[in-house]
């Protein structure tokens, strides 16, 4: 069980770094165009799911039947597919269709990173695993 706060940490640090870079480059990321507190509120949420959809992850491999493994990843990518169009559709709807495209697209690029973050974690979980 060690092993996966030490993995989470991780996630946790990137969570840290984004925000602590937003605010340092406030001024150059909102001269630019960027909504800060999109980018912020986008990075609380994937950093979030990403702890969620680890730890559904996590409990499917511990499971030896194949199908609750393969049950996991499936509710793991529901879990976050879901979350992302919810509020992706609450920020269309408070901002009445107006769209911050730098920070839609900068939230993607972090949706990315807290992705290939979960799957290196997890590929070094397996890759220990001898039934694997």
């Amino acid at each position: 069980m060690k092993g996966i706060y030490n993995r989470s940490a991780t996630v946790l640090a990137v969570f840290i770094l984004v925000n602590g870079l937003a605010f340092a480059f406030k001024g150059f990321l909102q001269g630019h165009g960027v909504d800060i507190g999109l980018l912020l509120v986008a990075n609380l949420i994937l950093f979030l799911l990403g702890l969620a959809g680890f730890f559904i992850l996590m409990r499917g491999l511990r499971s030896s039947n194949t199908q609750a493994f393969l049950r996991s990843v499936y509710a793991s990518l529901l879990l976050k597919l879901f979350v992302i169009i919810i509020a992706l559709s609450l920020y269309l709807f408070i901002n009445k269709g107006k769209i911050n495209r730098p920070a839609l697209f900068t939230s993607l690029a972090l949706y990315i990173v807290y992705m290939v973050i979960e799957i290196r974690q997890l590929m070094k979980i397996t890759s220990k695993k001898t039934d694997a």
